[in-house]
């Protein structure tokens, strides 16, 4: 069953900026309207702007520069353990991961029915949430932190693309995973960037935390549909 929605005190979002200060300006209002009393937390990957901070600092966001370019395949897992440990920090309950193109449409009526949480992909065999906005229980986070996977050496470097090019042949269906896994190492390969979705795939397998559909959050890879009404949160919405 859904949790409820606990109060802004015990909500924490979490959003990471990179070339994309402008979407700050529809986003941060946004979130102070409809969360008014919820912690944000900017993160600027690798610098900072006059503009990004103005926001920021404008709509009482606490905020600060990561001059590691986390994205890249020779920091493993660090991005999603960082972000994890970050947030921890904080007195949350829930916390979510947004991208700084998604929409704030109303508030949430309720948190996901499992740990981790969002709209899923590659549905069944391979589920996890798309990365424009996924949610957390703080047990979740915790357990993920505890854990500490994210941050073996193995998963550095060229060990990312060796870690995931096995995925296919310890699957049921290897020829699901195979497709997957395709678009995770032709990123990697070609961009040498990690995704963030299939941290979260492999952080929630490794630590055995379920991962659900949430019916309110519309998170979309690139296109959105329609009819948006019944979503709470949408992404993308690129300035």
């Amino acid at each position: 069953m859904p949790e409820p929605l606990p109060p802004d005190s015990q909500l924490l979002f979490y959003t990471m900026v990179k070339g994309d200060e402008a979407e700050l300006g529809v986003l941060l209002p946004q979130l102070r309207r409809h969360y008014p009393g919820s912690t944000i937390l900017v993160h600027f990957d690798g610098a900072s702007t006059a503009l990004g901070e103005a926001l920021a600092e404008h709509y009482g966001a606490p905020h600060f520069v990561e001059k590691r370019r986390l994205y890249e395949t020779v920091y493993g897992g660090e991005l999603l353990h960082g972000m994890l440990e970050r947030m921890l920090a904080y007195p949350a309950e829930a916390m979510f991961k947004i991208d700084p193109d998604c929409h704030i449409r109303r508030r949430l009526k309720q948190l996901g029915s499992t740990p981790i949480f969002g709209r899923l992909q590659a549905k069944p065999k391979m589920a996890c949430p798309q990365g424009g906005c996924v949610g957390f229980t703080r047990a979740a986070a915790e357990r993920i932190v505890k854990w500490g996977g994210l941050r073996a050496d193995g998963l550095k470097g060229p060990g990312y693309v060796k870690f995931w090019k096995s995925v296919p042949k310890r699957h049921p269906d290897p020829e699901f995973a195979g497709r997957v896994v395709a678009e995770i190492v032709k990123r990697a390969e070609q961009k040498g960037l990690v995704s963030f979705d299939w941290l979260v795939y492999l952080a929630a397998h490794h630590t055995k935390q379920h991962m659900s559909e949430h019916p309110e959050i519309g998170s979309f890879w690139r296109k959105l549909p329609v009819d948006l009404s019944k979503f709470a949160i949408t992404h993308p919405h690129k300035i």
